[in-house]
């Protein structure tokens, strides 16, 4: 089990009046967009948000990406990813300063970020922040 889904897992199964559904996807870019199709074709959720690991990062970054995928195959679902940083004990034996955040701080930053996708009323971001990779 990877990090990113043992965050997940912490998830309450209710966010902002949303059912979760939460399913491990193998990272490999094939099999991870048919099983992606597969849970949308089965769940018919209104957001789909990927979680996965971006170690090196000092914080939970929140991007709109497989958009592309919703927009095309599933009109009407929103999508996002969202990128969560080291667990303390995978920063060992990195660089000094390697930046990491306890599983559950990294919980809690999933459930705001998944709640207010939840409670989105559909407007276009005012300002975006942040920078890409």
């Amino acid at each position: 089990m990877t990090l990113a889904f043992e965050a997940v897992r912490l998830l309450p199964d209710v966010i902002a009046g949303a059912d979760i559904v939460k399913l491990e996807i193998s990272t490999a870019y094939a099999r991870s967009a048919e099983a992606l199709e597969t849970a949308i074709v089965a769940h018919r959720p209104d957001v789909v948000i990927c979680v996965g690991q971006a170690g090196g990062r000092s914080c939970v970054t929140v991007e709109q990406v497989a958009i592309n995928l919703a927009e095309r195959r599933f009109p009407g679902v929103r999508a996002g990813f969202i990128h969560v940083p080291y667990e303390p004990g995978q920063a060992v034996g990195k660089p000094d300063g390697t930046p990491s955040m306890p599983l559950e701080a990294i919980a809690r930053s999933l459930e705001a970020a998944i709640g207010a996708a939840v409670r989105d009323d559909g407007a276009e971001p005012r300002a975006a922040m942040g920078t890409t990779h």
